[in-house]
């Protein structure tokens, strides 16, 4: 018993993977005589969005590979720090519902003076049933108050391009 529930915990581990977390500063920049500030042209906030970028098709199944991005606030006196992206996987006969939670945890100090927020992204990759015919998707933000926030939701219809 002990022997199948440690093969089951690995073989769980194997059906989903993930890149690292890409994090990167928004900031002002200052501009004029009067040192104005204004938003960073160059790296604007990213809207929060979750990408079904490809399905991939092998002997071992179906593999999807998604794109989860967004901004958070991190400013001042209220530095925040993002460590994962946690996600939760749940099936409703042939439906499949990923739910991608972003929680921003206080840090102690402060932020530089320039920077306002961070642009997150992660690509992550999941076995997907060969029973399943549509992906939904749910990006849940927590905010500043830590009110949980339901920023982003999709659905995609998966079609069979082997037939």
């Amino acid at each position: 018993m002990k022997l199948f529930c440690l093969s089951f915990f690995f073989l769980a581990l194997i059906g989903c993977s993930s890149t690292p977390l890409t994090l990167t500063p928004t900031q002002y920049t200052y501009s004029g005589k009067e040192r104005t500030k204004d938003l960073d042209k160059e790296n604007p906030k990213l809207e929060p969005t979750i990408t079904l970028r490809e399905i991939k098709q092998s002997f071992w199944g179906r593999k999807a590979i998604i794109d989860v991005q967004g901004w958070y606030s991190s400013s001042g006196l209220h530095a925040r720090r993002l460590n994962r992206i946690q996600m939760l996987e749940e099936m409703e006969e042939d439906q499949l519902t990923l739910t991608f939670y972003v929680a921003p945890k206080g840090g102690l100090g402060k932020e530089a003076n320039l920077i306002y927020g961070y642009n997150y992204r992660q690509v992550v990759e999941i076995k997907i049933p060969a029973e399943i015919k549509q992906l939904h998707f749910k990006l849940i933000e927590q905010n500043l108050t830590h009110k949980e926030v339901l920023s982003f939701k999709a659905t995609v219809p998966l079609t069979d391009t082997a037939s």
